[in-house]
């Protein structure tokens, strides 16, 4: 189904679904597996890969060939005793972290560095402004989003090495957001030449794509199939490419009720050549990731780490320690979970490493009071951080061994 872009008034986003709102399913061991099925129209497609992607679960991150991009923080300007939100890079073979901007003379602590974007709030004032909360590396250059000043969410296109001024690269969907609600975290995704996007617009979400660079918005997903029941709303979170194919949570209350037991839905598999979206697991909304048709997550009431099978449907429980997971990342030999209650308090978050049957390798102490793990791969994990002193962005050194891991203050040479 093809649609034009179009304005829509006056409706205000859903709050974004928060990690383990569905209740998951008992998990049951079995040792069970099936040779992979020829996939037809309506099954999941499942792709045999010797390589684990970079798991990025928030898109706070981007990774290149040279390094990785991060929204984070200057230093102090000292002038209004303010931090200044900018686009920072770390090299990957020096290892520095500088600010993306290459005008030889700046000083990086206002708003002339050319990695300062000006905020969303900015559209309010006759200018497109930016969110931190999104950046991709794309086909060579570095793309963030935000809001333009005829009030659409919109990508912006960089030169990845910082030179130059941004530039508007795709109108993706209009919104007549109240200013003091527009949202964060954009559920954006640029692959195989379109943007993939949910439009928040409207009470039953839609998940669609665009060509990147503008052109006719096409929906992939407005709802679940076979449901009698009118949908009161439908919200889709946690839109991630992951080994070519488009991953989604989604969720739909059904009647009237904003009840999770009148609700129905799960992560869906969107093949990008074809458009077509199919469910993976059903009445699944938890903390995941997939990796050669496997979907690893994690349970929210003690269950311990789980491995579903999207071959046969079959569960196995790689791990019964309770745990409590807002986060899972996949790396090449490491199964990467953010425990949210194992840490020291008000935060509580501690990363575990597992191997991929299921043993506990390691526990990295909470050194930095982390309070969001963003992922990584097998060499560089990254995250937030927040306490009475402020708030900053982390890294922690993967290559390190196990009893050295520690987290680093994402912090300007």
């Amino acid at each position: 189904m093809k649609k034009e872009i179009h304005f829509t008034g006056g409706i205000k986003p859903l709050c974004v679904l928060a990690a383990g709102l569905f209740l998951l399913s008992a998990c049951g061991r079995s040792g069970q597996e099936e040779e992979q099925k020829q996939a037809g129209e309506g099954a999941v497609v499942v792709m045999e890969t010797d390589t684990v992607d970079t798991d990025f679960g928030f898109q706070c991150v981007a990774e290149s060939e040279k390094g990785y991009y991060i929204w984070g923080y200057s230093a102090v300007n000292p002038d209004r005793q303010i931090s200044i939100n900018m686009l920072l890079f770390k090299d990957k073979e020096s290892g520095r972290i500088v600010p993306l901007c290459n005008r030889p003379d700046c000083a990086h602590v206002d708003e002339e560095c050319n990695a300062y974007f000006p905020p969303t709030s900015s559209a309010m004032e006759g200018a497109d402004g930016f969110l931190y909360d999104y950046i991709q590396y794309y086909d060579g250059s570095l793309y963030v989003s935000g809001m333009s000043v005829d009030r659409y969410v919109s990508l912006y296109r960089i030169e990845a090495d910082g030179s130059g001024d941004w530039e508007l690269s795709t109108k993706v969907f209009r919104t007549d957001y109240d200013w003091g609600s527009v949202f964060s975290y954009p559920e954006i995704l640029i692959a195989d030449g379109y943007v993939y996007f949910v439009d928040w617009n409207q009470k039953c979400q839609t998940l669609e794509r665009i060509p990147l660079g503008g052109g006719t918005a096409e929906v992939l997903y407005d709802g679940p199939d076979g449901v009698s029941e009118d949908i009161s709303a439908t919200e889709i979170t946690e839109v991630k490419n992951i080994e070519g194919f488009v991953y989604f949570l989604t969720i739909s209350y059904l009647g009237d009720s904003a009840e999770l037991v009148n609700s129905v839905g799960g992560l869906y598999q969107c093949d990008m050549e074809t458009g077509q979206c199919v469910k993976a697991k059903d009445g699944y909304g938890g903390p995941w990731s997939v990796h050669n048709g496997y979907l690893y997550y994690g349970g929210m009431e003690g269950e311990g780490l789980c491995r579903y099978s999207m071959r046969d449907g079959s569960v196995e429980i790689l791990s019964d320690d309770p745990i409590n997971v807002p986060q899972i990342a996949l790396t090449q030999d490491y199964i990467i979970i953010c425990d949210q209650m194992a840490g020291r308090p008000p935060y509580g978050y501690s990363l575990i490493i597992y191997d991929y049957d299921g043993n506990r390798l390691a526990t990295v102490p909470n050194n930095i009071w982390l309070n969001k793990f963003y992922g990584g791969n097998s060499e560089m994990l990254f995250g937030s951080w927040g306490d009475e002193s402020g708030m900053g962005v982390c890294f922690l050194d993967l290559t390190l061994p196990f009893e050295e891991l520690h987290w680093e203050n994402f912090a300007v040479d």
